[in-house]
């Protein structure tokens, strides 16, 4: 009896065993499936739902807050720490694509002697007038999140000492931490960290289209947009072919032309005036010359006629008033009388002097006025000259 009943002793303690064992298996399921989703909600996404987007903010946000013209070994250790938790997308090499399409020719884009190769003459060309391609931002994960850091730092321009604009302080920050990079030999030799050159342009543009993007994405939340086209549920019919002849119409139009009247235009004619038919020597008629008759005379004309009968003047002009002396009342067209410059002359004013004396004294004046020498001086000059050489 015992030793039947050993068997189901033992049967018992093994089920035992398994429904003791079950809960702890179940524990463990449950933890890793804690630990996948605690990874899960840990890490995001950026809005192209590339992944790892939180360790490149993590690793901008380091090199952001960098100070100085060097680096600490504290300070490369915790961003080769963070560069390794990278993945893969972010860590592999850039490729830059050819800027020029079809390759540099004519006096200007190629050298004499050149090697033929495509873009040696753009690099060279580049680099040795104290200048580097710049590109856009957002050619790397890691050169984006710092430039969008560095858009949240300065958000409007300087104006302390004369105004420097946003983005010419955000490429000046940028150029730091670039620079502060290639001070360090750790970094350098620890990582394949790039900072690429940008400039105002690339990020100006940069910026423009993420903000145009961003604007997009906000109008077409929560809207469904149309599907694309779809192939019909039954056939079409056929399209209509166009014939090849033409045919008569089935109800023809009539239209019903005008009457033609060519040649029956009215012309207008000059009044007929009398003439005789004489007959020449050979018998046949002949139109005579027209007789003389009065000349037609304008209104204007008779009018005029008319005025001169009656005595009146057929002018229009107005009769200018003659100007006279304040001095004598005589007309200034007397003899003795002149002017110069609004200024005028009577002879029979009281104590005046000669009429050629009058003029060469307010001439004189005049040229005085105007800052040249006088018509006496002028004169005088040649004789003077001329004494002091002889």
């Amino acid at each position: 009896m015992c030793e039947e009943k050993e068997p189901t002793s033992c049967a018992f303690q093994n089920e035992d065993l398994q429904t003791f064992a079950a809960p702890n298996e179940d524990k463990d399921d449950d933890e890793d499936v804690v630990d996948e989703v605690e990874e899960d909600s840990e890490e995001s996404v950026d809005a192209k739902g590339i992944p790892g987007w939180d360790k490149v903010d993590k690793l901008a946000q380091a090199l952001v807050e960098l100070s100085g013209l060097c680096v600490t070994n504290a300070q490369a250790k915790i961003i080769k720490s963070l560069y390794g938790q990278l993945v893969d997308y972010d860590t592999r090499p850039l490729i830059f694509k050819a800027r020029v399409r079809n390759p540099p020719s004519g006096r200007f884009a190629r050298m004499k002697g050149s090697s033929g190769h495509f873009g040696v003459e753009a690099v060279k060309r580049c680099f040795l007038s104290a200048g580097s391609p710049a590109s856009c931002p957002s050619k790397s994960r890691i050169v984006e999140a710092i430039c969008i850091r560095l858009c949240d730092r300065y958000t409007q321009p300087k104006r302390e000492h004369g105004y420097v604009s946003r983005w010419k302080l955000i490429l000046s920050s940028y150029n730091g931490i670039k620079q502060r990079l290639l001070n360090s030999e750790a970094l350098l030799e620890g990582t394949d960290l790039v900072l690429f050159s940008i400039n105002e342009t690339t990020l100006t543009r940069w910026y423009k289209k993420t903000a145009r993007i961003n604007e997009v994405r906000i109008c077409l939340q929560g809207k469904t947009l149309p599907g694309g086209l779809t192939c019909a549920s039954t056939e079409l019919p056929e399209a209509c072919r166009r014939p090849t002849s033409k045919e008569p119409p089935a109800d023809p139009h009539v239209f019903e032309e005008p009457q033609d009247t060519t040649g029956q235009a009215s012309k207008k004619r000059k009044p007929a005036m009398a003439t005789a038919l004489h007959p020449t020597a050979e018998g046949s008629a002949s139109v005579a010359a027209p007789e003389r008759t009065e000349p037609v005379v304008s209104r204007t004309t008779a009018w005029r006629k008319r005025r001169m009968e009656l005595g009146g003047s057929y002018t229009s002009k107005v009769s200018r008033n003659q100007y006279t002396c304040r001095v004598c009342g005589r007309p200034m067209t007397a003899p003795g009388h002149t002017q110069f410059r609004g200024q005028r002359y009577c002879p029979h004013a009281q104590g005046q002097i000669s009429k050629e004396q009058w003029l060469a004294e307010r001439k004189a004046a005049s040229a005085r006025a105007r800052g040249g020498p006088s018509e006496l001086q002028a004169e005088a000059t040649p004789l003077e000259s001329g004494l002091t050489t002889t």
